[in-house]
């Protein structure tokens, strides 16, 4: 089992993120459009510190919903201790990789 599918069977097995209906065939794509919109990731923090996230966009519909649940995820690792500003460098770095790949895909 590599990292992408303990992760998956991880969070699954916290209650955080539901199961597939069907076998995964690419568990790092899956892994990385569970945590895109940051619902996984606000329950994950509200899972291990209740209380710590105030709202969670269930179901973002915009940009806004999508920054908001990533902004209250950071807010809980915050709880943790977690030096936010290495969560945000490594949340853009991923995000810039992310418009490439987009971007690579589109052109070939």
């Amino acid at each position: 089992m590599n990292s992408a599918e303990q992760t998956v069977t991880w969070l699954i097995t916290l209650g955080v993120l539901e199961s597939p209906k069907k076998t995964i065939s690419d568990p790092e794509g899956f892994l990385q459009s569970s945590l895109k919109d940051g619902v996984v990731l606000c329950k994950l923090v509200e899972r291990l510190r209740p209380g710590s996230v105030e709202k969670i966009f269930q179901e973002p519909r915009n940009d806004n919903e999508f920054q908001s649940n990533i902004k209250e995820f950071l807010k809980g690792c915050g709880s943790f201790r977690v030096e936010v500003s290495n969560l945000t460098c490594l949340l853009l770095c991923n995000f810039v990789v992310n418009i490439d790949n987009t971007t690579r895909s589109k052109h070939d």
